[in-house]
């Protein structure tokens, strides 16, 4: 069950990182 979920966890990052500066970018905007 773990490599299982170490997988999901995987699959997610892998598909959600090239998103994080953006976001990152529109949370430092946002709270200025």
């Amino acid at each position: 069950v773990t490599s299982f979920v170490h997988r999901m966890v995987d699959t997610l990052g892998a598909c959600i990182f090239p998103y994080l500066p953006r976001a990152l970018e529109q949370l430092l905007v946002d709270s200025e």
